[in-house]
């Protein structure tokens, strides 16, 4: 399962949840080298696999 956890999200739960075999995507880690257009991108090309 996938997860794109807003800013509002801890790291700490990030990183649980990869400890449990999530793909996981802290919105920062996508926003500190781009943009909210970005963001979208991200999310579009995530959204069907």
């Amino acid at each position: 399962m996938k997860f794109l956890c807003d800013v509002h999200i801890s790291y700490k739960l990030v990183k649980h949840l990869r400890l449990l075999g999530f793909e996981v995507i802290h919105v920062n880690e996508i926003l500190t080298n781009g943009s909210l257009q970005t963001v979208k991108y991200v999310v579009l090309q995530t959204k069907t696999t």
